[in-house]
């Protein structure tokens, strides 16, 4: 699960996927599970070359689709990778479905870290 905070700016996120082609642009489809409104926005890899590993550089709160912005309410979602030949925001345009998973959205308010009181785990309330 991939969890992001609300309007928390750009966050690395990093994927294992095995690409048909050669170049670095993907799609990412994000439906939300409370009202099944889809979002959509373009990735470039930004990883090194001779990894095994997707790096990408996600922006919530972003209103640039074609370089990874977003705006997503606070929730659950489901996220689907696509592959793409080139730049674009348009699903037609994908070749092959990478990956699927879970990524929830939360609002840092509700974030709570104390390396102290809880021995360095993290707390969600």
């Amino acid at each position: 699960m991939i969890i992001i905070e609300k309007n928390g700016g750009l966050k690395d996120v990093y994927f294992s996927l095995t690409p048909f082609l050669t170049n670095e642009y993907y799609l990412f489809e994000v439906i939300s599970k409370q009202t099944g409104v889809a979002t959509i926005f373009c990735q470039i890899n930004i990883a090194p070359s001779d990894v095994y590993f997707q790096k990408f550089e996600f922006v919530e709160g972003g209103n640039d689709p074609l370089n990874g912005g977003f705006d997503l309410e606070i929730g659950e979602f489901d996220y689907t990778v696509y592959e793409l030949p080139f730049q674009s925001i348009d699903i037609n345009d994908a070749t092959a479905v990478l990956g699927k998973g879970l990524m929830k959205i939360i609002d840092p308010n509700d974030f709570k870290y104390d390396a102290e009181e809880n021995d360095g785990f993290k707390i969600y309330e």
